[in-house]
Order: structure tokens, then sequence, then C-alpha cells
């Protein structure tokens, strides 16, 4: 009979072991599950976050750009001997927007080439300057050369000098041809 109370007992400390170890996993698995659901809604916040800062950035560089482009328009206008005096107020207004936007060296080269007055080489390399700094602040291209080294032609709103007309040479109306 003692050995029986024995197998008892040891039966009942075996369930009642099973049973603590089983609320355990049970335990386990629900902190699993949680871990589970918190790694996954932090993963939703941060993609929600990294494109939301993309779109961002996206709406920026675009307003960027435009502020550029206005910018160039008015420059196109302003290069010509004499400007007019919309050209000029029309540089002042998308000179005033670009220094809202762009960084210090770009509004440096602004500054250099407003500077300028009556020497078109001087003008030339201000405005090659300055659409480097900008192309540079753009991020355009990173293979561009260095802002020293940096070449493109310089177009302006003025008519170029007319190319002369090609004339050919007269041509003699006595040809001879020997097939000999």
């Amino acid at each position: 009979m003692d050995s029986l109370i024995t197998i008892y007992a040891d039966t009942e400390t075996i369930y009642a072991l099973q049973e603590t170890l089983l609320s355990f996993g049970f335990f386990f698995a629900l902190l699993v599950v949680a871990l589970f659901l918190y790694l996954l809604i932090r993963r939703g916040i941060t993609t929600y976050q990294q494109v939301a800062r993309s779109r961002l950035e996206m709406t920026w560089r675009q307003q960027k750009l435009e502020i550029y482009r206005e910018l160039m328009e008015s420059l196109g206008l302003v290069v010509n001997f004499p400007s007019s005096m919309d050209a000029t107020v029309r540089w002042s207004v998308s000179c005033n927007r670009a220094a809202l936007v762009a960084p210090q060296h770009v509004l440096n080269h602004i500054r250099h080439f407003s500077g300028i007055r009556n020497d078109r080489d001087a003008m030339n390399e201000a405005i090659r300057s300055l659409l480097s700094a900008i192309r540079q602040d753009l991020a355009l291209h990173e293979q561009d050369a260095p802002p020293l080294d940096f070449v493109t032609p310089v177009y302006s709103g003025h008519t170029p000098p007319a190319i002369p007309e090609y004339v050919p040479a007269p041509v003699s109306s006595h040809v001879s041809v020997n097939f000999s």
C-alpha cells in the first residue's frame, strides 16, 4: 500500500508539473505572439515614416527644381546687354525665391554673377559656375566634373549674330572629262 501511495503522489506531482509547464508554455506562446505583433507593427510604422520622408523629400526637390528652372529662365533674359527692366525685375524675384531654398554656395555664385557688369567672358564663367553649383545642389549627376572643370555652352535670350549664308562657288559651264 505504501508503494501505491508513492505512485499516486508521484502521479499527482507529474500532473502538477505538467500543468505548470503547460501554463508556462502557453505564456511563452503568448509572449512570442505579442513580440511578433510588436515587431510587425513597428515595421509598419517604420515603413510609413520612410515613405512619408521620401514623399516630403520628393516634393521639396520638385519645388527646388521649379525655383531653379525659374532662375535659369530669368537668367536667360537678364544676360542681354542692356537687359530690360522686366527682365531685371524677374531676375530679382527669382533670386529672392532661390534664397529661400538654395544653399550658401549657390547663393554665393548668384551674388558673384549679379556683380558682373558688361564683361561677357566673366559673365559666361560666372554662369558656368552657377550652373555647376545648382547641379551639385540638386545632385543630378554624381559623375559631373568638379566645379572648376564644368563646361557647358551658355545660352541667353538674345538673338545670336547672323550666320552668313552659304553661297556656292561659281561653276564653270565648260567641263572637260578625259576617259582615256
